[in-house]
């Protein structure tokens, strides 16, 4: 029977029981023929010679499940599709291996998303830059996009604050604002004024992806080099790069101060 010799072939590529199961309710959802969902899985390997592994197919599929549905075709004019935009083969790759949902993006909703976000500051490049270390910013709507911008603003940063802090660092589109009040919370309880965070975050927006855990660290290593509390929070509003530094970094400069 072709759902058996369906399992086994899975099994084979390296999904286990579990994944296989899915993939069959989820044909038998859509009304997938196995024939089809077959015919997909074995068609899947001629990825790999754009840049995927197996194990990237089988992960890409077991996030983002309707990928089963997709024909071969489908899947490879996506790619082209997305690299008459700007990006690379390679950033195709490494932004669908993070958000394989892209591939079920029409080339046209994602135009719109760019011209959308165009409207709002950015550049066309700047989108390009964005989504590929953020392309989830494909799956945010437009409204939830503006939400961000103006809870933003309301934190006390200015509208061009806030395009050039995300163009810095567009994970801030993939935070709650919940989450950064709290960390202007964390941050506070160390020593910082909330002014002193603002400006420090317009200067490294980073520090919002920072956890507190490593922050409170890169404040000890400091200290351990012979500052005191207060001269490390006096330093790191003065020049807070400081943070996005190893403490190995940090020895070396000294190092090359001292010779």
């Amino acid at each position: 029977m072709i759902i058996d010799e369906l399992k086994k072939y899975m099994l084979e590529y390296g999904y286990n029981n579990l994944d296989i199961e899915k993939a069959i309710a989820y044909s038998e959802i859509i009304r997938l023929k196995y024939e089809t969902l077959f015919l997909h899985i074995k068609d899947f390997d001629s990825l790999c010679e754009f840049g995927y592994s197996r194990k990237d197919i089988i992960k890409m599929t077991n996030s983002f499940i309707p990928l089963f549905g997709l024909n071969i075709e489908s899947l490879k004019q996506r790619i082209k599709d997305l690299k008459t935009l700007g990006y690379s083969q390679n950033n195709v790759v490494k932004m669908t291996k993070q958000l394989p949902s892209i591939y079920s993006y029409s080339i046209e909703n994602i135009k719109q998303k760019i011209k959308d976000m165009q409207e709002l500051g950015y550049s066309y490049n700047d989108i390009i830059k964005m989504t590929k270390q953020l392309p989830a910013i494909y799956g945010y709507s437009i409204e939830n996009i503006k939400q961000k911008i103006k809870d933003m603003q309301e934190l006390g940063y200015s509208y061009n604050d806030v395009i050039k802090i995300i163009k810095q660092f567009p994970s801030i589109y993939s935070y709650s604002i919940e989450n950064i009040k709290q960390k202007i919370k964390d941050m506070q309880e160390l020593g910082y004024s909330y002014n002193d965070i603002i400006k420090m975050t317009k200067q490294l927006p980073a520090i919002y992806g920072y956890s507190i855990e490593n922050i409170k660290q890169k404040i000890k290593d400091m200290q351990e080099l012979g500052y005191s509390y207060n001269d490390v929070i006096k330093i790191i509003k003065q020049f807070p790069s400081i943070y996005s530094y190893s403490i190995e970094n940090i020895k070396q400069k000294i190092k090359d101060m001292q010779e």
